[in-house]
């Protein structure tokens, strides 16, 4: 729907990430928000530098969310 916005949960769990960044594009999803208060996760593509590198790859931005509101600088949405 052209105009509106969609937020959506997506947990990491066992994806590959071929199959992660898949489902990204399949809902044209431009921005991804990582809140995990700690970023890190036994999959190396999902610990938040791999994370973020996977996502510059395709041109998405990624906003660190940090631990709580004040962790995270105001503006700090960047591509990856």
């Amino acid at each position: 729907m052209k105009g509106s916005a969609a937020i959506y949960s997506l947990g990491t769990s066992n994806r590959t990430p071929s199959e992660f960044l898949d489902l990204l594009r399949s809902h044209d999803v431009e921005l991804v928000v990582d809140v995990r208060r700690f970023p890190s996760s036994r999959f190396e593509h999902f610990k938040r530098e791999e994370l973020a590198r996977l996502l510059g790859q395709r041109d998405l931005a990624m906003f660190i969310w940090g631990r709580s509101w004040e962790d995270t600088a105001a503006g700090d949405i960047r591509p990856t």
